[in-house]
């Protein structure tokens, strides 16, 4: 017997949009894919302008509280009155390196928060020490050690970096830097790092 064809059902077909309709050409399907990665685009420029906010608040907190300045528990067998530049573009960062060193018994000569300003900073003021982040505005730090290098061939080096790669730390043994020490960094080892450079 013949089934009435009005009461089959038609298969769905998966290429209908939300609206049921399909697409009626590969340009519209591009032209969908572009407004679902503008979307995404604008939601991760939302996010990384929170982050930015955020950070910006941490950095005015800790101005409006600072840590004191309390001498910290460090051996005393450290070498004294030693010079050191700071380059590093954390605010945070900076004032916790100067509390150390001024512990430690060193004068914070100059603090710099970019590769090239850090590397004329250095090459005016000729440090004993210099304690470099690897990631800087402007210059990073391999390229900031290397401008260094030409006029301060001396000057003994600690580098500071996020996630060193192996590739990245061949680099800086190349440029002779006496130490490589992943953030964020541990007190003991880094108070070690700087007594073994300086001895």
């Amino acid at each position: 017997m013949d089934m009435d064809k009005s009461n089959q059902v038609e298969p769905a077909d998966d290429s209908a949009d939300a609206t049921g309709e399909l697409p009626s050409s590969g340009e519209d399907r591009v032209e969908i894919t572009l407004e679902i990665i503008d979307e995404l685009l604008v939601t991760l420029g939302e996010s990384w302008q929170r982050i930015k906010e955020l950070e910006a608040k941490v950095e005015h907190l800790a101005s409006i509280h600072p840590e004191p300045e309390v001498p910290l528990a460090i051996p005393t067998n450290v070498p004294q009155r030693h010079g050191v530049v700071l380059i590093e573009d954390s605010k945070i960062m900076q004032k916790r390196l100067r509390i150390i060193f001024t512990s430690l018994g060193f004068d914070v000569l100059g603090v710099a928060e970019d590769g090239e300003s850090g590397a004329e900073l250095v090459i005016q003021t000729n440090p004993k020490l210099l304690i470099l982040d690897h990631l800087l505005p402007i210059m990073d730090g391999l390229a900031c050690l290397k401008a260094i290098r030409m006029q301060c061939p001396e000057v003994r080096v600690i580098v500071c970096a996020g996630e060193p790669t192996e590739k990245m730390s061949q680099e800086y043994v190349k440029l002779g830097v006496s130490a490589i020490i992943s953030k964020p960094i541990q007190l003991d080892r880094f108070i070690k790092e700087v007594q073994a450079c300086m001895s």
